[in-house]
């Protein structure tokens, strides 16, 4: 008896089902696979890895939910071994299918069940030409999710449903790219799917969101407008997200923090939501503070609701930085590069954690500029926030207006706005008078402006109140 109620009491009890939490197994592939076509696993997840993001329901791969033996064999894997799994990780419904590859079509045969009992709940049968197979994945999903889930129409795969091949081949890759963070592939592909469909607005406010990474404001401005074209075509999710992406980027941050907000109320587990939070807290500044503690929050939500998010993995590995956690920053570096991200991207965390790590004599910054400007400003700005390490911060922004290269010159106020921050924030007056004045003197529009910031400076407690005294006269 005493074992009895000792068994009762702290065996564990099996997570609770969760209706919105679906688990994709390994697909069964049959027929002759080209080099770039995905196999059974990488279909699975491919699904896993896009859909989760679109919202609404929360996505699992299975395979390493099944024991050993069925992971090194998965003939083995039975109906039963799959429901199994998927209810013990609390999932209410498991996908299984079978992809075959005849001629040169690809057909996808899908079957989702329910893990509380022995139905199948709906099938799903597609084929589409070869070069669309993960096209044809999209559309059996949604077809077996129209067929099931209560309220179907707030789910993100659902926009994908109808859409062209030529649109959603690129989409889909563009996805993949995007979640790695290779942002300039992923922008080029979201393009093709927009000028293949021009009423594709999720795959135009995706664009957007890749187009922001790569500080490319026109054509965010431009992609996002596509989106709220057609927003009516997007799920309630991606509606709300759309409108908050286009006040993000126009500097509206308490809209933009509406709209992401009103987002995640819909799904408090969908990662965009909060990264597009995250986001409107590390480069604005809505009225709810401390915006830092809010941006890094959204950001740790989002990594712990995804596997190797790229976007999340930077803005976490740049708060390690500048908190000198080196275990962290090494743990958070190690996991962004095995998603091999645009080399720019890693290049500004690489930089700014050598010269945290070492001093700013010790980097070339020669070699850096005739690299990549944009690399050593961005590493500036990252070791220049609350003044972590101004000294770094300080040689960066010099190297950028030291060192011209053809792409200096978009740089250069910018160089300058920081260097003179950095200059009140450690309190070195003189220094700061040397280069607004020697700005000035150059008479550019840069320089003419930089002197201005005397009057900045004055409120922010620099001692440069005659100088600001006078421009304000």
């Amino acid at each position: 008896g005493a074992a009895a109620v000792a068994v009762l009491l702290f065996w564990p009890s099996p997570p609770p089902i969760d209706l919105n939490r679906m688990v994709a197994f390994p697909f069964d592939v049959r027929g002759a696979r080209g080099e770039e076509e995905p196999d059974g696993d990488l279909l699975a997840y491919h699904i896993v890895q896009a859909l989760d993001q679109l919202g609404g329901v929360r996505w699992s791969e299975g395979r390493d939910m099944l024991e050993e033996r069925y992971r090194q064999d998965l003939r083995l894997v039975t109906e039963s071994v799959m429901r199994r799994a998927a209810r013990a990780h609390g999932a209410g419904y498991f996908l299984d299918g079978t992809l075959l590859y005849r001629g040169d079509t690809a057909r996808v045969m899908l079957a989702l069940h329910s893990t509380e009992d022995e139905l199948q709940v709906a099938r799903a049968d597609t084929s589409d030409i070869r070069t669309a197979t993960e096209h044809v994945a999209y559309r059996a999903v949604a077809d077996v999710l129209l067929s099931t889930v209560p309220d179907a129409g707030r789910l993100g795969v659902l926009a994908l449903a109808g859409r062209s091949h030529e649109a959603i081949q690129p989409f889909a890759r563009a996805e993949r790219e995007f979640y790695y963070g290779r942002y300039s592939e992923a922008f080029e592909l979201y393009s093709t799917a927009v000028e293949a469909d021009s009423t594709f607005a999720l795959a135009a406010v995706k664009g957007a969101q890749a187009a922001s990474w790569m500080h490319n404001q026109q054509a965010a401005t431009q992609l996002v407008a596509v989106a709220l074209e057609h927003v009516d075509a997007l799920p309630p999710l991606w509606t709300h997200f759309a409108r908050g992406f286009e006040a993000y980027s126009t500097g509206k941050a308490d809209s933009a923090v509406y709209h992401f907000e009103r987002a995640i109320e819909l799904d408090d587990e969908w990662p965009e939501g909060w990264m597009g939070l995250g986001e409107t807290y590390q480069h604005h500044l809505p009225r709810r503070i401390p915006q830092d503690s809010l941006a890094r929050d959204a950001f740790e939500k989002v990594y712990a609701r995804t596997a190797g998010y790229a976007p999340a993995l930077y803005h976490l590995t740049e708060y390690a930085i500048r908190d000198g956690d080196r275990d962290e920053v090494l743990r958070f570096l190690d996991e962004y590069r095995r998603a091999e991200p645009d080399a720019a991207a890693q290049g500004i965390l690489e930089l700014a954690l050598a010269c945290s790590q070492s001093s700013p004599d010790e980097i070339d910054w020669q070699r850096h500029m005739a690299e990549d400007v944009g690399r050593v400003f961005q590493a500036a700005k990252l070791l220049g926030v609350g003044a972590f390490d101004p000294d770094c911060a300080m040689a960066a922004y010099r190297a950028v207006l030291r060192y011209e290269t053809p792409a200096t010159t978009a740089w250069t106020y910018s160089a300058l706005f920081g260097l003179q921050c950095m200059l009140v924030a450690t309190g070195r007056w003189d220094e700061l008078r040397t280069l607004l004045d020697s700005a000035a003197a150059t008479g550019s529009i840069a320089g003419i402006v930089t002197r201005r910031h005397y009057i900045l400076n004055a409120l922010a407690g620099a001692d440069v109140e005659t100088e600001a005294q006078t421009l304000a006269g």
